[in-house]
């Protein structure tokens, strides 16, 4: 029998969370699927509607690679300084998967759902407005905006940025295969 948690409960855990991870510039809360290919945990990020559970679905059978989570990741600077960490949460989406799994970073693709696969490097400044609305930034609290700002500077400058538009079949897992593989 699955525990019940109350939704309400739920949102004040994130709070704390995300309040804790910005007062020490650590790292944010993602509005992202994730998954373990090679080691390393890739995010594949969007808006709600862009693809993140459509594309997550395309993995489910795989042995290759896994959903780590299907919509929410906490991402951290390492203490070093030097890359990133990505830790699955409790959160899960659509598909319910929720792993409690962390490895290196090796990257962000940010999903658009399209006719054709195709994967493309991009740059911090054009992935900056797509990270933004999908980081977990307090606005209302002017002292947290600073370093999340900071924190996401950091990350799209520290970790390979790519678009997927993809199609939702073998295309999109072929594509990132040979990206992450």
């Amino acid at each position: 029998m699955e525990a019940y948690v109350e939704p309400e409960l739920r949102t004040i855990t994130r709070l704390v969370l995300m309040y804790d991870m910005l007062r020490d510039r650590s790292g944010l809360l993602l509005h992202t699927a994730a998954l373990h290919i090679g080691g390393r945990i890739w995010l594949f990020s969007g808006c709600s509607g862009a693809g993140k559970s459509t594309f997550s679905r395309l993995w489910l059978d795989r042995t290759d690679a896994h959903v780590v989570n299907d919509d929410r990741m906490i991402v951290r600077q390492n203490e070093q300084g030097s890359g990133f960490t990505a830790y699955g949460t409790p959160w899960p989406g659509e598909l319910g998967i929720a792993l409690n799994e962390s490895a290196s970073l090796g990257g962000i693709c940010f999903l658009h759902k399209s006719d054709q696969t195709e994967i493309r490097p991009i740059t911090p400044r054009q992935a900056l407005p797509q990270l933004l609305p999908l980081a977990s930034i307090p606005w209302y609290e002017q002292e947290l905006i600073p370093p999340a700002l900071d924190f996401c500077d950091r990350l799209l400058a520290g970790v390979p940025l790519y678009e997927l538009h993809f199609r939702p079949d073998h295309s999109a897992i072929k594509a990132v295969l040979s990206l992450a593989g």
